[in-house]
């Protein structure tokens, strides 16, 4: 420790430590085995700093009832605010101020500090700015602070008129994106699953919770759980199991895994070839092809 300078000292970040473990954060080992080491991290010298950032889940918040720490709430306030602006010079025939200081009171209240409820409302009112979106997540039926709802509140109005097999679609692709976690665009999984154009209208429901405009990512794992049906939360962040993710969108893995198996047989069975690489003779080496 004396070798090194003052200014030098390790930091380390965990970010997202509630999204330890498997997809539905059913592995308890992996899950304990990450807190085990938390714990043996606060028996080092103070020198040594952690910064860990996570929603609180019964067994986390456990964990550092014990231990020694500092606990910081982010703000949702100063967030909305700067977005609004940003969305309304993004926007020319939006008002200036809009959607007023009331508004994004409003909002900051019933996101009780739960900062993905705040990213997620404020994301679904970007893709189409409107008055009619902002009423959408200020429902007065929503609870407060419970993203669950307020994701099955907004899944509801994004695909209220799909039908049957669009619905199955749905399914087939959000949990395609939830097992392989592949970053891929929605031309390159349109061509994997074989759903056709139906892909792009999908992603516009979808954009509210994606990571990015280019592929395919969630933004966070609160999604994963409403959409695997997972009632996971602590007693400070409660979810009305009425408002879980209902029959129609709910993923069921071992299906999902039986359609990710079955897609990929097929395109195996369309697409190999032989000679698939075009090569002009059989008799070159593969040391040669490296080159060339």
């Amino acid at each position: 420790l004396s070798n090194i300078p003052y200014v030098r000292l390790p930091i380390i970040i965990i970010d997202a430590l509630d999204e330890s473990g498997s997809l539905d954060r059913s592995s308890i080992k992996a899950c304990r085995d990450i807190l085990s080491h938390i714990v043996e991290w606060f028996k080092l010298l103070p020198h040594f700093k952690l910064i860990i950032t996570s929603r609180i889940e019964d067994d986390i918040k456990h964990v550092f009832s014990n231990i020694h720490h500092q606990s910081f709430i982010i703000s949702t306030s100063d967030t909305v605010s700067s977005k609004f602006r940003e969305i309304s010079d993004n926007h020319p025939n939006l008002p200036i101020d809009w959607p007023g200081d009331d508004v994004v009171d409003d909002l900051t209240r019933r996101a009780l500090g739960i900062f993905i409820w705040m990213v997620t409302a404020l994301s679904y009112v970007e893709s189409y700015p409107s008055n009619e979106r902002l009423n959408i997540v200020k429902d007065g039926t929503l609870p407060f602070r419970d993203v669950h709802a307020l994701y099955y509140q907004v899944l509801t109005r994004s695909f209220s008129g799909y039908s049957s097999y669009e619905c199955a679609k749905v399914i087939d692709l959000v949990g395609t994106v939830v097992i392989t976690q592949l970053s891929l665009t929605t031309k390159e999984f349109g061509l994997f699953l074989n759903i056709g154009t139906i892909v792009d209208n999908i992603y516009d429901g979808l954009l509210f919770v994606l990571a990015d405009e280019e592929t395919l990512q969630f933004i966070h794992q609160s999604f994963v759980d409403f959409m695997l049906g997972n009632i996971n939360q602590s007693a400070n962040d409660s979810i009305d199991d009425e408002l879980s993710c209902f029959e129609d969108f709910c993923i069921d893995l071992t299906n999902a895994h039986c359609f990710i198996t079955e897609s990929m047989f097929r395109l195996m069975n369309k697409r190999l070839q032989f000679n698939i690489c075009n090569i002009e003779s059989l008799f070159v080496t593969n040391a040669v092809l490296s080159q060339s």
